[in-house]
């Protein structure tokens, strides 16, 4: 019994170490979130940089108050076999702060075209193994989250998952996964917001909505005044088709 029992259980032991080990090592590797009034500077200046970095803008686009994070890191590692290996850190965070629903928490993942989201479980599920893959989804999803959106930006966010949203078929449903913990908050996910979502797939676009606004993930860095404004114009529509 011992040995099949093994067996059954070494590969999900393994896999659920593995995310535990990722989701602590990027806790603090990337702890932003707060950001600069953007009532106070002029619309596309940059506000700030810091000694990472990480710059800041903020600005109005089409009535939409927004603040806007880039970061663009690369480093170069010598393994002492005259191997090198560069690896960088890239993204723009943009922000609607007071674009707020009335309650509750929406993620947006974008998902890679035909692929699906294993960062959910079933409902009720019982027994060790289901336990077990239960944690491993919930460890995955708080490290997709803060890696996405900075550690400060996702303290509140009280997300599992098995309050996935099913979102059907379509350009839509087959390009991102939703988790929301308010029942009405995906309804504001309207047919025209889902077409703009399923036109903007491409460009990696993911989400987070809550108590601290619209918040637009990019994994590239949009460093020139002329990106930042076009990503402005991209959040303040999808802005505008919220709250409809």
């Amino acid at each position: 019994m011992l040995p099949q029992l093994w067996t059954q259980l070494w590969p999900a032991l393994i896999a659920l170490a593995v995310i535990g080990f990722f989701f602590y090592k990027g806790r603090g590797r990337i702890e932003r979130g707060n950001f600069t009034d953007p009532n106070s500077v002029a619309q596309g200046e940059p506000v700030d940089v810091d000694e990472s970095g990480l710059h800041r803008s903020a600005g109005t686009t089409d009535g939409v108050a927004w603040t806007v994070e880039v970061l663009r890191l690369a480093s170069e590692v010598d393994d002492g076999v005259s191997v090198r290996r560069a690896t960088s850190i890239n993204f723009t965070r943009w922000t609607a702060p007071h674009c707020k629903p009335e309650r509750g928490s929406l993620l947006l993942m974008n998902l890679p075209k035909g692929q699906s989201s294993q960062f959910t479980v079933e409902e009720g599920s019982t027994g060790l193994m289901s336990q077990l893959k239960a944690q491993g989804a919930m460890l995955a999803l708080q490290l997709y989250v803060r890696q996405r959106f900075g550690s400060a930006r996702a303290a509140g966010v009280q997300l599992e998952p098995t309050q996935r949203v099913q979102l059907g078929s379509g350009d839509f449903g087959g390009g991102y996964a939703v988790w929301s913990n308010d029942a009405e908050l995906p309804k504001r996910l309207t047919p025209p917001a889902r077409e703009w979502l399923a036109q903007h797939h491409d460009s990696g676009v993911a989400a987070l909505w809550d108590a601290q606004g619209l918040t637009l993930h990019w994994l590239t860095p949009k460093v020139t005044k002329e990106a930042i404004a076009a990503s402005a114009r991209e959040g303040a529509e999808l802005v505008n088709l919220l709250q409809r």
